[in-house]
């Protein structure tokens, strides 16, 4: 190979990289900002019932794959979405299904039924003063358990005979 020939190929490999790299640091519109913003919003406050965050878009990724790739940890809970593969969802239904499994699972989050057995998962919201609160949501007796006393044997005689009273 000659020199020539191999200035063309690095040229054309340095080129490819320069693409890529200008479209993982491409500036997204203001309308797109703002619907990344929302869709973290609605993501972090369903992650915050499970005691978890949502995770941030990564560089380069476009609002639909971002909405797509915080759905995926959340369809396991929805009845209906547990078997969708996310990263499939058609733009034009990416909306409905985002409802329907944002909703599934902050109701199975808030079901205690649904928790490990033992543990207790913190729930911080905000109040309308914007204080922010922790509930406590799970198996609360299994939790406790190690610290409560036991409890003491007692009979309650109701009509006590006269004689010893």
């Amino acid at each position: 190979m000659s020199i020539a020939e191999e200035n063309a190929r690095l040229r054309a490999q340095i080129e490819a990289l320069e693409r890529k790299v200008a479209h993982a640091i491409r500036q997204p519109s203001n309308a797109e900002r703002d619907l990344i913003s929302a869709t973290h919003a609605r993501a972090d406050s369903v992650a915050r019932l499970y005691g978890t965050t949502a995770s941030q878009i990564v560089p380069g990724e476009d609002s639909l794959q971002y909405r797509r790739r915080l759905l995926a940890p959340f369809a396991k809970h929805s009845e209906r979405h547990r078997t969708t593969r996310t990263e499939s969802i058609p733009a034009d239904l990416i909306g409905v299904v985002e409802e329907q499994i944002y909703n599934d699972a902050a109701t199975a989050a808030l079901d205690s039924a649904s928790h490990t057995p033992g543990a207790l998962v913190p729930i911080q919201e905000r109040d309308t003063a914007g204080r922010l609160v922790t509930r406590f949501v799970g198996d609360i007796a299994t939790a406790f358990a190690p610290f409560m006393t036991p409890g003491k044997p007692a009979r309650i005689v109701r009509n006590p005979p006269s004689d010893r009273w």
